[in-house]
């Protein structure tokens, strides 16, 4: 009876738990691998190719392609787990043999295709036709469409799919006094993000007040509100010098915009004047109500003694008014590291309310003294912020603020484990740039790879090269030399430029287990020597039961 049941407990065992020890965990259970079939390029046009496949589990869908084998370019599609793939590679090269591999990463593993290939559409060559000497067509050639001119107080064109506006457009309202000027390339979007395809500017129906000590002169309502434009646009007002206000110059004059969320009037810093013409114009990346208006009257600081002398019935009260301080000169500029100029858009802020503002790279503006905070941003995004304590014994003061335009908008290290032996084979390495600003030269990528805290190697992700405005991103599978040792290994990308480091990545880290063969071996050497313990077991009880029925056969 016991032999029996060890013998049924050891066949359960081999059966069940020693499979699922070898893959690493006591599961019960078994993953089909993940796998990749039904692969086709379809749709295939001059710049463009459609791939798809099919996988036996929910998975992501990734394309790596290139002109050769080795791929470099990779693309995706961002949308939930499928078993049904379809990826889109655009901005191909006509008549072109692209070589393309796909894969597919699921939380049980990754299915990698072999290589395949297609090759985009040729340019058809123009037909040849044989006609009687006739008068020649002139051709015409792609232009620059006109520029967009209104002043009925709206105008309206058609965008790019991105938002960007094909030519120039200006705005007049229509009591011709105010004009809105989008450059041609502008991208433009209203507050939802939708390019947009229509502006307006026109009196307002309400107003709100303007500040204390000054009058509003006109007002305009720049509409869509909320909309934005990635390159600043201009906004002018015409005045009349003999309709202002008494002790009021051209030179007091300033347009601000309605800030709706604080609910205060906020002056803009790059004021423009115009004596000869008689307008006043600045820039902006947004719309709201703006208006020009009289600049605030500094408020006095007045201090009050009150002197009491007692002689018979005679009080006697002196008021003192004090001058306030004078302004303090602020001039701000934003440079890149090396010290060139950065045409960023830089804020004044107190508080939170902004108290100038520049597109150009540097603010020059004269503001009481107190403490600031200057903002420097690009394409929407904050750069850098500096805090500047301004007093009067400054009288002037100039301040650098350094801002770096590039920056790694992701880095993440994947392993890639052999879907047979689980073992890592290889650890891709994603990165995408972020260039805010303009094309940089002679700017290279590298990888610096530690193991347990020690310095292993320094390889290249992407050879010298420029850099241009945007996103660029890449990959890399990398593997040690030596193999891979479990421990815990450190990844950091850097960016070069001209030699010197520019910024950094964050730090990716990534734990390698003992290979599965060591594991396997291990397992193996526990199941055998259980094995051995269990016949030497079965054995003993064997001789112990015959010497039992000798000895009662002897009796």
């Amino acid at each position: 009876m016991i032999i029996c049941s060890l013998a049924v407990f050891m066949f359960l065992f081999i059966l069940f738990a020693a499979p699922a020890m070898a893959g690493g965990a006591i599961t019960g259970s078994f993953t089909v691998p993940l796998v990749a079939s039904a692969l086709a390029a379809s749709d295939i046009s001059l710049n463009a190719a459609t791939i798809s496949w099919q996988t036996n589990g929910l998975s992501d869908s990734q394309v790596e392609y290139g002109t050769d084998a080795s791929y470099g370019l990779v693309a995706s599609q961002p949308t939930d787990a499928t078993n049904s793939h379809s990826v889109r590679l655009n901005g191909l090269a006509s008549a072109t043999i692209y070589h393309y591999r796909v894969k597919s990463t699921c939380i049980d593993g990754v299915a990698v295709s072999t290589d395949n290939t297609f090759t985009t559409l040729a340019v058809p060559p123009p037909p040849i036709t044989t006609t009687a000497a006739t008068t020649p067509t002139p051709t015409t050639t792609a232009t620059t469409p006109p520029p967009v001119v209104s002043t009925t107080g709206e105008a309206a064109w058609t965008p790019t799919a991105s938002g960007v506006t094909p030519t120039t457009v200006t705005v007049g309202s229509t009591d011709n006094k105010s004009s809105v000027t989008i450059p041609q390339g502008t991208k433009a979007l209203d507050k939802d993000g939708t390019p947009l395809k229509a502006i307006t500017c026109n009196p307002p129906a309400s107003l709100p007040p303007p500040p204390p000590t000054s009058n509003i002169l006109a007002a305009y309502d720049l509409g869509p509100t909320g909309a934005t434009f990635q390159t600043p646009i201009t906004v002018a007002m015409k005045f009349d010098p003999a309709a202002l206000p008494a002790g009021v110059s051209a030179s007091n004059l300033i347009i601000a915009f309605y800030d709706t969320a604080a609910g205060v009037w906020t002056p803009l810093g790059n004021i423009v004047i115009d004596t000869v013409n008689h307008t006043i114009s600045c820039t902006t990346t947004h719309f709201t109500q703006f208006a020009m208006m009289t600049a605030p009257a500094p408020k006095p600081v007045v201090t009050t003694s009150t002197t009491t002398t007692t002689t018979a019935t005679l009080t006697t009260t002196t008021t003192t008014t004090t001058t306030p301080a004078p302004p303090v000169q602020l001039v701000a500029r934003v440079t890149d590291p090396d010290g060139n100029p950065v045409t960023a858009i830089v804020r004044l802020l107190k508080g939170q309310q902004e108290v100038a503002a520049s597109q150009t790279g540097v603010l020059d503006t004269s503001v009481p003294a107190g403490q600031y905070v200057i903002s420097a941003s690009l394409g929407g995004e904050k750069l850098a912020e500096q805090a500047v304590d301004l007093t009067a014994a400054n009288g002037k003061k100039e301040v650098t603020v350094v801002v770096k335009t590039v920056e790694f908008a992701s880095f993440k290290v994947v392993a890639n484990n052999d879907m047979q032996t689980h073992n890592l084979t290889s650890a891709r390495i994603d990165y995408a740039i972020r260039n805010l600003y303009q094309p940089m030269a002679q700017v290279d990528v590298r990888l610096k790879v530690s193991y347990s805290g020690a310095a292993l190697e320094e390889i290249p992700l992407l050879p010298a090269t420029q850099l241009i405005t945007g996103d660029t991103s890449g990959f890399k599978d990398y593997a040690p030399a030596q193999g891979w040792q479990s421990g815990t290994y450190s990844f950091q990308a850097g960016l070069y430029t001209g030699g010197k480091l520019y910024t950094t990545s964050p730090e990716q880290k990534l734990d390698v287990p003992e290979p599965q063969a060591i594991r396997l071996a291990l397992i193996s050497a526990i199941i055998g020597g259980g094995l051995v313990i269990i016949a030497a077991v079965i054995l003993t009880v064997i001789i112990r039961r015959h010497r039992a029925l000798k000895d009662s056969g002897n009796k």
